[in-house]
């Protein structure tokens, strides 16, 4: 069963937008944008560790996409928490894109 999580709302500046969630990618579960969309595309997907002043194995971090869009309407994407071998995410959850004007 996936759960919905919170709605997000995030400003794109000059066509391109970075959108981050919790992530850690050491239980298998990985953040992936869910769909075809020809007004998003996504140029990069890096993990980063959230630093401590302990060394953690396997610790938690953020998952940052950056996104290049076209159009000037609001866009609503969905993200999907999955392992790769599993068909259904554990949680999906929406981001409204909007441009600044």
């Amino acid at each position: 069963m996936t759960r919905e999580g919170p709605t997000s709302e995030v400003t794109a500046l000059d066509g391109s937008v970075d959108i981050v969630f919790p992530e850690s990618p050491t239980t298998g579960y990985r953040w992936e944008l869910e769909g075809e969309n020809d007004r998003a595309r996504v140029t990069g997907s890096i993990f980063e560790e959230i630093r401590s002043s302990e060394r953690l194995v396997g610790g938690a971090g953020m998952r940052i996409f950056r996104l290049d869009l076209s159009g000037t309407e609001p866009l609503r994407l969905s993200f999907g928490l999955r392992r790769q071998w599993d068909p259904e995410p554990i949680e999906r959850r929406a981001v409204l894109v909007v441009f600044a004007s």
